[in-house]
């Protein structure tokens, strides 16, 4: 793996371009440029200094340049949004043919590390973000969304046995050391307006016991796992997400010329 740390005013010089005219969610960035002339030129200095013609050398460039390939034009990539010890944690990661790439942003905002490695990784990488921890103790949960829903006040309803929906409040409501969500998409991230293709959410929650996995929508279930299982369960998601992906682009190629 090769790494470089910029400055979020750098990263933004290197990500914006024909391909990307949005910060990429979910890093935070606010220019501190206030006229649009110092920023351009500013955003030029940068892109010649992160070249072969200022800071790297040849393969060090072609390796920065192929990262932020990667991560504009994804087959898959993967949104982490959370928070450690009360701290935001900010990355996105995506993987594109043999290679992928992690743009980490530092918990005050002001750095982000970019990396690139071999494609079958990202998801050992993207856990590897993650505190490690140990599987939470408790057995499986699971709640089912209709038990969730606020009550009908004309409604009266006879639960037999422990209330999901008290029960489900007093397990989101325990302190957690670090939680947060982790997000894949199929690509490609250019949809024509429509929102992005998200085939899975994992959540996390680590709390004094372990860690514990939520998933699902219709039905919610809450399963302890340790950073091994979440990352297996991160790369067969990936692997989905590449299968959907690649039955769209040969179904595109059937109408190609």
């Amino acid at each position: 793996m090769t790494s470089w740390v910029l400055e979020i005013e750098e990263f933004a010089a290197l990500w914006f371009g024909p391909a990307a005219d949005r910060m990429v969610f979910p890093l935070h960035y606010t220019s501190r440029f206030s006229h649009m002339n110092a920023l351009e030129q500013y955003r030029s200095t940068v892109r010649e200094q992160w070249s072969e013609h200022g800071r790297l050398d040849w393969d060090a460039a072609e390796q920065l340049r192929r990262a932020f390939d990667v991560l504009t034009g994804p087959e898959v990539w993967v949104e982490v949004h959370g928070h450690r010890q009360l701290r935001p944690m900010r990355a996105v990661g995506a993987r594109h043919d043999k290679q992928g790439a992690i743009a980490e942003q530092s918990t005050d905002g002001g750095r982000v590390r970019v990396s690139i490695f071999a494609a079958d990784s990202l998801a050992r990488r993207t856990v590897g973000m993650l505190p490690d921890a140990e599987a939470g103790k408790r057995p499986r949960q699971r709640f089912d969304d209709h038990d969730l829903r606020a009550e009908d006040p004309d409604v009266v309803t006879i639960i037999d046995g422990p209330n999901p929906r008290e029960q489900y409040r007093r397990l989101r409501e325990e302190p957690c050391t670090s939680a947060g969500v982790i997000q894949i998409f199929r690509g490609p991230r250019t949809t024509g307006g429509k929102p992005p293709h998200r085939v899975a959410a994992i959540q996390w929650h680590d709390r004094h016991d372990g860690r514990y996995l939520e998933t699902g929508t219709r039905a919610r279930t809450v399963v302890g796992a340790n950073s091994a299982t979440l990352a297996h369960q991160v790369g067969v998601e990936i692997g989905r997400a590449l299968e959907q992906y690649k039955e769209i682009a040969e179904d595109l190629a059937t109408y190609l010329p």
